[in-house]
C-alpha cells in the first residue's frame, strides 16, 4: 500500500492481498479477469488448485505486449493489429455494495495494541521440538 509497487497476487498470500475489510476474497473467476484470462479459459482442479494456479501465473496480456515488444526488438517485425487479449468493456459497472456496519461486540477491540510478536512466537514455538533420528548423521 502507500506509493511503494503493487502486491502481486500469488497462491498464498491472495486472501492477504485484497483488504479484508472491503468484502471477501476474489472468486477464481475475478482472480481470472484481473490477470486478464479470457472468461472462456478452463483453471482445472478445486477451488485452491485455482487460486494458485492463477496467483502463480503471468497476466495473459502482459505476456501478449511483452511477446509483441521482444518480436520488434529482435525481428524488426511490429504487428500493428489490436491486442487480442485486451479484456472488453463490461457495462453497466456496477456500484460498489454497502458493508454492514462492525456489530458492537466487536468495537472493544478498537484501539492501541502492542505489536504481535512475529512469525515463531505463538504457542507451537513454545512446544519442545522432537529431535530428529538422523539428527546424529
Amino acid at each position: 500500500y502507500g506509493d511503494g509497487p503493487a502486491e502481486l497476487i500469488n497462491g498464498i498470500r491472495a486472501r492477504m492481498w485484497f483488504d479484508n475489510s472491503a468484502g471477501p476474497s476474489p472468486c477464481p473467476t475475478e482472480m481470472k479477469r484481473i490477470q486478464t484470462f479470457p472468461d472462456d479459459y478452463t483453471i482445472e482442479g478445486g477451488h485452491t488448485e485455482a487460486v494458485r494456479q492463477l496467483g502463480n501465473a503471468v497476466p495473459s496480456l502482459m505476456t501478449e505486449v511483452l511477446g509483441r515488444a521482444i518480436r520488434q526488438q529482435f525481428f524488426d517485425d511490429p504487428i500493428d493489429m489490436p491486442l487480442k487479449l485486451i479484456p472488453l468493456r463490461r457495462d453497466p459497472i456496477p456500484p460498489p455494495e454497502r458493508l454492514p456496519p462492525v456489530p458492537s461486540k466487536y468495537l472493544v477491540h478498537v484501539g492501541a495494541h502492542a505489536a504481535h510478536p512475529g512469525t515463531g512466537k505463538g504457542r507451537s514455538s513454545e512446544q519442545p521440538t522432537v529431535p530428529s533420528a538422523h539428527a546424529a548423521d
